[in-house]
């Protein structure tokens, strides 16, 4: 892909035809104008306007506005680098690449300085040179030399000893303190903010500099994200008082400074990088602080018996779904999902089983409330729900490569990927159905269960280093297998009280702990908790006995006593419905909404 700035790519993709892609209604043309309603507040009157002869939005109401790729950020609630990749898939790898390519190939003195996007005007102001074998940094104490054909890179002329690097000097109460001469002159040419450096690299701070910080109230420090740097800038957080330091950090994949313009951000992406920058202290006082400013963070199920017994599900957690094979999972999932969607929460899912088109149907029949041959008739509904949940739902299937491995293969390793891919693209919620996939994975050097088991315990690990809501879907072990309906079950059904089932068949057919769960009780207890779905009767004939479910809430770490919530589950739409249960029943209905006269 030929590379195009970013200033190209905002007038190359359309402000309406990008606003339509992200689900957004128009309505007709008032002048050069075009309308809708906006997406950032209550809007009966459309208040949004799309200026195509500028390609630029406002909100005429609340005032926000901006180019084709705010829009983008603003909808999707992600930030500059995934909009930009929205927009044109796979920009930033194409200019790494190219990047990459002229590094190795093109950079000499003379192509330097414009390599690391400092300007002319930029260089004469610092005094930059260009000799022969290196470009020359007019530094307080002398010179300092970067150059290209021999080692070490970096050299100061004699009697040029280490020292204080000053972009400009700065009067306010807030420092910056950035890892090399290249990078704060960077920084300060494309935000006027005072750049400062130290000369002898991002692991050397000296004492002797510590009285021209003396008046700042805080400190932000910019280091590379390598493990240099992030050794340099805690010993520089140390030396200038830890209590005052901030450390900004850079998108992941990007290296520096230099990198985080070259890869297209902007002035305005950069100041906001201080307004998320974290503290260097790590004490249990800042990590309380730190958990308890996410603990409201929660997501709901939409199922309120659920939901009032754990009160959400908390972010940096990871709950299994599990129950026998087709007892309803993805069903239960699909449920979750869409409640989520409605409200707004932007959501992945990897699926290792379905189709797309598969999934798409039985997405939009929970969410129509019909049954799946109606929405496989009526194609409209399925096109106009993926439509409507397009920007908030990020999905990976088996239809393409993305999960496969070199040989076609389900990856588990790809699946890692793809998470970390959601997270760039903000995603706060992900079901992966069905990691039970990679317990038939088993090789000579590992058995089923321990494939199984390392996967939950590393998508574990990514809900916690991410702050993620992860719903991994799991088999559970069979246990008793049932070939035929036991006399008991059959006296009550002869009875005609199926509720009864519930409460006398325990003996018969156990109800399923997270012990049963696939991947081995180890792991296990690094859940928060498990969400096991049992309908033992799902393979009886009649419908009334096998809608009849429970949904177990078993060893949640927020919830003193976990709960059981008797449910009804209609296959054809794949809707759970709670349902209030008891024994008492009437003579013409039983609580669960069938009529007596029902038989199997």
């Amino acid at each position: 892909m030929a590379k195009i700035s970013i200033s190209e790519l905002k007038q190359n993709y359309p402000i309406v035809e990008v606003a339509k892609k992200l689900g957004i209604q128009t309505f007709g043309y008032e002048g050069n104008t075009l309308c809708a309603h906006c997406f950032n507040h209550e809007d009966k009157n459309p208040s949004l306007v799309f200026m195509p002869n500028v390609n630029r939005w406002e909100c005429k109401a609340c005032g926000k506005k901006g180019d084709v790729i705010n829009l983008v950020e603003e909808v999707m609630k992600i930030d500059f680098k995934a909009a930009v990749e929205w927009l044109c898939p796979g920009y930033f790898s194409s200019y790494q690449e190219q990047n990459q390519n002229h590094k190795v190939e093109n950079i000499n003195p003379e192509t330097y300085l414009q390599s690391r996007l400092i300007r002319p005007e930029t260089a004469q102001h610092f005094g930059l040179r260009v000799n022969k074998d290196c470009v020359i940094i007019p530094i307080p104490t002398g010179e300092k030399y970067r150059f290209f054909y021999q080692t070490p890179k970096y050299k100061h002329k004699a009697k040029s000893k280490v020292c204080l690097f000053k972009t400009a000097e700065n009067t306010g109460k807030t420092g910056y303190l950035c890892a090399g001469e290249f990078d704060s002159i960077l920084a300060w040419q494309e935000t006027e903010l005072p750049m400062w450096s130290g000369t002898g690299g991002e692991q050397t701070f000296n004492k002797e500099w510590l009285s021209d910080f003396s008046s700042f109230e805080k400190i932000y420090i910019i280091y590379d994200t390598d493990q240099k740097g992030r050794e340099g800038a805690l010993n520089a957080a140390n030396e200038l008082g830890v209590e005052r330091c901030l450390k900004v950090v850079l998108p992941e994949g990007i290296k520096d400074i230099t990198e985080y313009f070259q890869a297209g951000y902007t002035k305005e992406n950069f100041i906001k990088l201080f307004e998320q920058a974290k503290p260097f202290r790590t004490s249990i006082v800042d990590l309380l602080n730190s958990s308890e400013k996410e603990a409201g963070l929660k997501h709901f199920s939409g199922f309120s018996k659920i939901d009032g017994l754990i009160n959400g599900f908390r972010a940096g957690n990871c709950y299994c779904v599990s129950g026998l094979e087709k007892c309803g999972k993805t069903s239960f999932c699909l449920n979750m999902l869409n409640q989520l969607l409605l409200n707004n929460v932007p959501v992945g899912y990897i699926n290792t089983e379905l189709t797309a088109q598969e999934f798409a149907t039985a997405l939009s029949a929970v969410h129509y409330r019909k049954p799946k041959e109606f929405i496989e008739i009526h194609k409209n509904l399925r096109t106009e729900c993926m439509t409507k949940f397009a920007p908030l739902l990020q999905y990976s299937g088996i239809d393409g490569d993305e999960l496969r491995d070199k040989q076609g293969t389900l990856s588990f390793p790809r699946i890692v990927e793809k998470i970390k891919e959601f997270v760039k693209w903000k995603t706060q919620v992900i079901f992966i159905d069905n990691l039970t996939t990679f317990n038939t994975m088993a090789t000579a050097q590992q058995r089923g269960w321990e494939i199984l088991a390392s996967s939950l315990s590393m998508i574990t690990s990514l809900a916690k280093k991410h702050n993620l809501t992860i719903f991994p879907v799991v088999h559970t072990k069979p246990n008793t297998v049932m070939s035929e309906a036991p006399n008991g079950i059959k006296a009550i059904l002869k009875d005609r009280i199926p509720e009864k089932i519930f409460d006398e068949t325990i003996s018969i057919i156990r109800k399923p702990t997270i012990a049963d769960v696939y991947g081995g009780g180890g792991v296990l207890s690094q859940l928060s908790g498990t969400i096991l779905i049992w309908r033992p009767y799902q393979k009886f004939n009649a419908p009334y006995i096998q809608r009849m479910s429970m949904i177990i809430l078993e060893s949640f770490r927020h919830s003193s006593s976990g709960g059981e919530i008797t449910m009804n589950f209609d296959g054809a739409s794949g809707i759970f419905t709670e349902i209030k249960y008891t024994t008492q029943t009437s003579d013409e209905t039983t609580n669960f909404g069938y009529e007596k006269n029902q038989i199997l």
